[in-house]
């Protein structure tokens, strides 16, 4: 009976206890990381990829409202695509919540108080209300 196969032996057993460990591990560690390091490569990718676009249309903007639109004056063009930037950059963070920390909204000087006699001018004059 020579072509009976032999019983497992220890060193076999541990094989596949430590085989299918490590394919649990990799299953629940290591495809994970995997794939979010895969995702953050392409988000990465993908920004560099918009930026270049942006640049790339802002410049071809300029160049043919230079020529066809602007009669040569660059700096026109410059003002428009300024404008257009200022104005999205001021859209955005007011739509974030943003803005500046420790704005308050009124855009009047700060007058220092010389012992109490510009108590008087203590108040925003645009909003009526306490300077801080």
């Amino acid at each position: 009976m020579e072509d009976e196969l032999p019983e497992h032996d220890v060193v076999d057993s541990l094989f596949e206890a430590l085989d299918r460990g490590l394919d649990t591990v990799y299953d629940k560690v290591v495809r994970p990381l995997l794939l979010v390091g895969r995702f953050i490569a392409v988000a990465f990718v993908l920004a560099l990829v918009a930026i270049v676009v942006l640049v790339a249309l802002v410049d071809l903007f300029v160049r043919f409202s230079t020529v066809y639109f602007f009669a040569g004056h660059v700096w026109i063009a410059d003002t428009v695509v300024g404008a257009l930037s200022l104005t999205l950059g001021l859209v955005i963070s007011e739509r974030s919540g943003g803005g500046v920390d420790g704005f308050d909204g009124c855009l009047c000087p700060q007058l220092p108080t010389f012992g109490g006699w510009t108590d008087r001018f203590a108040s925003c004059p645009e909003e009526g209300r306490p300077w801080s």
